[in-house]
């Protein structure tokens, strides 16, 4: 037989999870609208804010690392498109 205790114990426990799932909710989304504030104030200092731009003006680029790894070459590095020799895979930035 349990006693109360372990029976307030197991209540408490889904609530702080929910509250802990709220709480990283919460960040992401603030993570979020700072980021969209940020691509739309043409903020583009740093590699994930880069990146985030290139998911957003390239929708074609959610869908395959290949292109969104093109698609930031050619926007941020002046990739012209033509072929990719190794020794270009040790200078160009990699995600």
């Amino acid at each position: 037989m349990a006693d109360s205790s372990d029976e307030s114990k197991d209540a408490e426990q889904p609530e702080a999870s929910l509250q802990e799932a709220d709480s990283k909710e919460a960040q992401r989304a603030q993570k979020r609208t700072l980021i969209l504030e940020s691509i739309g104030g043409g903020n583009l200092g740093t590699m994930e804010l880069r990146v985030a731009w290139i998911l957003n003006s390239y929708p074609e680029a959610r869908d395959s690392d290949i292109k969104l790894q093109l698609s930031y070459w050619q926007e941020f590095e002046n990739y012209d498109g033509g072929a990719v020799f190794p020794e270009d895979l040790f200078r160009r930035t990699r995600f």
